[in-house]
């Protein structure tokens, strides 16, 4: 294996982990979930009992 065959492999393993990580984050912006919301406090959605 040559060195374009290592930087493709590191592409893909990169490409491979950020999509886990945006699959895992699931939709960006506030969910209104409020347990991992960063604006929390700010959300103008009430949560529901």
């Amino acid at each position: 294996m040559n060195i374009w065959d290592y930087c493709i492999l590191g592409a893909v393993l990169i490409a491979l982990v950020v999509a886990v990580l945006v699959i895992k984050k699931g939709k960006s912006g506030c969910s209104c979930g409020c347990s991992s919301c960063p604006s929390c406090n700010t959300c103008k959605k009430k949560p529901e009992k």
